[in-house]
């Protein structure tokens, strides 16, 4: 009888053979947004994300391995141990030798750091690490310093700096210390500056658990830390003011103006949640000032939005970079522009756009997915009406896409959208309703019991409460759709989604009462839903006061409550 190895001794087995270069260039080489390249895809053969502990299939690696251990199990937690013990233990015997260089300390620390690796291999290897950076070189060694910390500083920006993050206050303090030391050279270039921009605001949003310090008496306060953090992003927004004045070629490519796009939400949401911070010498009470004039605070965010501006509206390749991109990244770009920037910068992304969504084919979930974002973000940008009307055409153009049967969350989406479109687009809105309330007719009816039903329930009550707010005409296959939906009752059994399907089939079927049959079948299976959707509207009202489904409710929605309880 073949005796199988137990999965953890196997794996370990397997991490133990590696030699360190090619386990570390593994490690590196996991993504965190790809499942198929992904930590666990490399060493376990699974696509399971990093923070579940569920069990997954090993995968052999070795010629030699049998086909019974292909088959074993072993847990991300189990890998994600054996990786920090193997490589505390070579970061430990090879220090002592003097066989780690600085880029191998950096490498170990930032997949320490990006894949939630053991707090005590981040700490020995940030401790190891500082002292590397600290030693005294060459000269022509410090773009390599400034690479590596650029590496650890690209890192924290991944990780998100979370409470599952392997990190203390006592690290960050550290890193940001390093920082310090080197300043000048950090803030000398465009492009690490931007980086620079991005970990102070990540340090600021941080959102650390309280573990202890590794080592000492004193403990890093995280306040002060993020209001250091705070400062220096003062400074670097300053050094980037003055090089955009003095050098033309310091411009920002499109992934950094986005990442810096979030720092100016994160610096937003941090300042006024601190709004005691002085944060300039206008803060600051002078004794000579007249009555009646007041300075307010020039906030850091406001400065960091005020650099992006103007590095969008200078940047001489910016369309060019667009219309190259594909249509999930300049939507992406788009939608962080739209939210942090004004008219002038978000005319200078909607403008190439605008060209691509002429030529662009919506025939899949994917592609429809990007230009219901394009909609979205047109929403709250200024000056993006036409944007908005030429996402909303696209969708009535390609209509079955959403009904086909996988895109019940996407017409959700593309409902809501339309809910908040300006009356100025309401012919293209109108139009759009009734491609898709035809597209609905030929789409196949979701059972009760399938896990797609209330997502599919909420799409076609959506859908037709907007058919009736907009005053068109409804089909009888549409009527007979809700009345079955509220036929399948209790709808409040899923509490999310539950009472918006509750309220709006209710008001789709008070709202055409009069158009509606009075005889038969039909009238009696109405009759019988909307008896079922009015005591379920009680048990909705009933629960506004503690905490309910009706805290489930959209503002659309809750008006509608009150409207058919009239």
């Amino acid at each position: 009888m073949v005796k199988v190895e137990p999965p953890v001794q196997l794996l370990q087995r397997h991490i133990s053979a590696l030699p360190f270069d090619v386990l570390i260039r593994r490690i590196h080489s996991s993504a965190l947004a790809n499942p198929s390249r992904s930590l666990e895809a490399h060493f376990l053969g699974s696509h399971s994300p990093p923070d579940r502990c569920e069990v997954v299939a090993t995968r052999a690696v070795s010629a030699t391995t049998s086909s019974a251990a292909r088959t074993a199990g072993a847990t991300a937690t189990e890998l994600r141990s054996l990786l920090s013990q193997r490589l505390l233990l070579d970061i430990r015997r090879y220090q002592a030798s003097n066989q780690l260089d600085l880029d191998d300390l950096s490498l170990v620390l930032a997949n320490a750091i990006r894949h939630r690796l053991s707090p005590e291999l981040a700490a020995i290897t940030l401790q190891y690490f500082a002292d590397a950076l600290s030693a005294t070189g060459a000269a022509n060694q410090e773009p390599r310093r400034i690479e590596a910390l650029s590496r650890i500083m690209e890192a924290c920006c991944d990780a998100e700096l979370t409470e599952w993050t392997p990190m203390t206050w006592d690290c960050l303090a550290t890193i940001v210390a390093l920082i310090e030391q080197r300043w000048l050279a950090l803030a000398a270039t465009a492009s690490v500056c931007a980086l620079l921009l991005q970990f102070l605001s990540t340090v600021v949003g941080a959102q650390l658990q309280g573990r202890a310090a590794s080592s000492g008496l004193l403990k890093t306060d995280s306040q002060l830390l993020k209001e250091r953090c705070l400062k220096l992003a003062d400074s670097a927004t300053q050094a980037l003011a003055e090089a955009l004045e003095s050098d033309e070629s310091s411009r920002w490519n499109p992934g950094q103006l986005q990442g810096v796009c979030a720092v100016v939400e994160q610096l937003r949401k941090f300042e006024n949640l601190n709004a005691h911070i002085s944060h300039s010498s206008a803060k600051q009470m002078s004794f000579w000032k007249r009555h009646g004039t007041v300075n307010e605070p020039t906030y850091v965010w406001k400065k960091v939005r005020r650099v992006l501006t103007m590095q969008i509206l200078t940047h001489g390749t910016l369309e060019r970079a667009v219309r190259a991109m594909t249509l999930q990244q300049a939507s992406e770009l788009f939608a962080s522009i739209s939210t942090t920037c004004g008219a002038d910068a978000v005319g200078k992304v909607a403008a190439p756009l605008h060209r691509m969504l002429k030529v662009v084919v919506a025939a899949d979930l994917g592609t429809m997915g990007n230009v219901i974002r394009i909609g979205e973000a047109s929403l709250v940008a200024e000056g993006a009406s036409a944007l908005l009307a030429q996402s909303i055409d696209i969708i009535g153009r390609y209509n079955y896409v959403l009904t086909g049967g996988n895109g019940w969350g996407l017409l959700i989406a593309a409902c809501t959208l339309f809910e908040r479109a300006p009356l100025s687009i309401s012919p293209v809105v109108d139009r759009t309703l009734g491609a898709l309330q035809l597209a609905l007719e030929d789409a196949q009816w979701v059972s009760p019991d399938s896990p797609e039903f209330f997502a599919h329930s909420l799409a076609v009550a959506s859908l037709a409460t907007l058919l009736v707010t907009h005053k068109l005409s409804t089909t009888t296959k549409l009527e007979s759709r809700i009345v079955d939906i509220a036929n399948s009752s209790p709808l409040l059994r899923d509490a999310t989604r539950g009472p918006s399907i509750v309220v709006r089939c209710l008001f789709f079927l008070i709202s055409t009462a009069d158009g509606a049959n009075g005889r038969g079948k039909i009238a009696e299976k109405r009759a019988c839903a909307l008896g079922l959707l009015m005591a379920e509207s009680r048990d909705l009202h009933g629960k506004k006061e503690d905490c309910g489904g009706s805290f489930h409710l959209t503002a659309f929605e809750r008006r509608i409550l009150r409207f058919v309880q009239k």
